[in-house]
């Protein structure tokens, strides 16, 4: 699975049911797009909203 957020491009290696979590620290806040790509070809794209904080996240 592919996921893309502008120009950044991350690659993760999921099996069915599984999950990740995907820090971009030069993410900046409001709406963005999400694009997933899967192994197969197929292709999502889902809106999300993102904010930034100075605390780390626990």
């Amino acid at each position: 699975m592919q996921i893309q957020q502008s120009s950044h491009t991350k690659t993760y290696n999921l099996g069915a049911n599984d999950s990740t979590t995907w820090i971009q620290s030069a993410a900046s806040s409001g709406d963005h797009t999400i694009v997933v790509t899967t192994s197969d070809g197929r292709i999502f794209k889902g809106d999300v909203f993102v904010s930034r904080s100075d605390v780390p996240l626990n």
